[in-house]
């Protein structure tokens, strides 16, 4: 297999061997949420870096696992990995996550294993790693892809190729609050693989990355994405999970951007159930609580930061 950093991608991969997806595209049309020149530009990469091994995070229906198995079809040893937060498919219910794979392309299933329920790190350890490709496609939103990213990072090869969907939600589909998967993409270093997208007003909805070498500069940008604002909470089970995880495979300054990140947030979300629960009282008497209820909050934050320093120097 040729190292990802030395083929030429061009700025047209879209055009690569459409025939391959073609086979496969009337199948699997209701079934995917990627618009067509976004699933050509998806197939011509895998058809020009030829992966072996195939890390998918994010699954829902299996449009994206099928057309990646698709793409893979002739490459000898080739495999697909999925793993999703959930093993109920989010769009349709009554399913499992991944079902179109088994239920309508059989043929290909047999390269496929899916692992889903809870954070998908859970699924990757003493998994063997050494994947050559990550399609990442989970919420779109902080911290989502932000805490995906770092869960896969130690189980990508040298040199792996990364893709994201819905990275442009703002300006194609007007939702201002699903940013992450650009500021993730700018965040991350290498070899961009570029196309020209003309459904999309600004820039396409989906971008490539031939990874640099992961270094601690690289990882800085990546955990202090974390601090950006919240749109989705994180369960405490899922903190546990993650703050084991990323204190196996992560130098101690970073985890802890992570550890404050969550606490902080966990604490705002506190502050305003508290407020919340005044709404009904007095406006004075509102006022009181919400400054009372904010020298609470700055003072939990203190304490559980300093907790964190202290174990730290321990």
């Amino acid at each position: 297999m040729a190292d990802h950093r030395q083929i030429d991608f061009g700025h047209n991969i879209d055009s690569f061997e459409r025939e391959i997806l073609d086979d496969i595209n009337d199948k699997l049309e209701p079934y995917i949420q990627m618009s067509m020149e976004e699933r050509y530009y998806l197939n011509g990469i895998v058809r020009k870096a030829k992966p072996k091994k195939i890390l998918e995070i994010g699954t829902a229906l299996g449009g994206s696992a099928a057309l990646l198995l698709n793409a893979t079809r002739n490459i000898d040893g080739a495999k697909v990995l999925s793993l999703d937060y959930s093993t109920q498919c989010y769009i349709m219910p009554e399913k499992q996550t991944g079902w179109i794979v088994p239920e309508l392309f059989p043929e290909l299933a047999k390269r496929w294993e899916f692992h889903g329920g809870g954070c998908v790190c859970q699924y990757l350890e003493g998994g063997g790693g050494g994947f050559d490709l990550l399609l990442l496609d989970t919420v779109h939103s902080n911290p989502g892809e932000f805490l995906n990213i770092l869960e896969a990072l130690p189980y990508l090869k040298d040199g792996a190729i990364v893709v994201l969907h819905d990275t442009s939600q703002w300006t194609t589909w007007g939702k201002e609050l699903q940013c992450t998967n650009q500021i993730l993409l700018s965040t991350l270093k290498g070899k961009r693989i570029l196309f020209d997208d003309a459904a999309c007003p600004v820039i396409p909805c989906i971008g490539g990355i031939v990874l640099d070498k992961i270094d601690h500069d690289m990882l800085w940008g990546l955990f202090t994405n974390i601090a950006l604002p919240w749109v989705n909470s994180l369960p405490y089970i899922d903190y546990v999970t993650l703050a084991r995880y990323f204190d196996q495979h992560y130098d101690r300054d970073l985890v802890d951007i992570f550890k404050r990140s969550a606490i902080w947030h966990r604490q705002r979300d506190l502050l305003i159930a508290e407020v919340r629960m005044q709404n009904q009282t007095p406006l004075l008497e509102r006022q009181h609580g919400l400054f009372s209820a904010m020298i609470q909050f700055i003072r939990r934050i203190k304490s559980k930061c300093r907790c964190i320093l202290t174990t730290r120097k321990l």
